[in-house]
């Protein structure tokens, strides 16, 4: 979950982990980046929020479509921007905010295991 604002980023992790997901959480794109680049195992999904700083969420897309081993990773955005591309950020879907619990684990099965 990449998101600056910490409790939006917490209560995302704390619901999907309670769903069974291990979920990890970045301040900005530009952490994120840097995290998907350093580990081993690359997640199954990114949530990604736009408006942050350093590296917003578009940016981040565009920085993980680009690079080889990152361009497979689905992305859902989870942003309350509605005015936005969501076919340059190559994203899977958009989840608005406030965020519904059902409506981001579905959102998440849905990238996971679809039908």
């Amino acid at each position: 979950m990449v998101d600056d604002d910490t409790d939006n980023r917490e209560s995302l992790i704390e619901l999907l982990t309670m769903e069974g997901y291990e979920a990890v959480g970045a301040k900005n794109g530009l952490d994120a980046l840097q995290f998907l680049e350093k580990c081993e195992r690359l997640p199954s999904v990114l949530l990604i929020d736009l408006m942050m700083p350093e590296m917003d969420g578009v940016a981040l897309c565009q920085a993980c479509a680009g690079t080889q081993r990152l361009s497979s990773i689905p992305r859902i955005i989870v942003s309350g921007k509605r005015d936005f591309d969501l076919a340059a950020c190559q994203a899977h879907t958009f989840v608005t905010k406030p965020v519904s619990p059902a409506r981001i684990l579905t959102a998440v099965g849905d990238v996971l295991m679809p039908q």
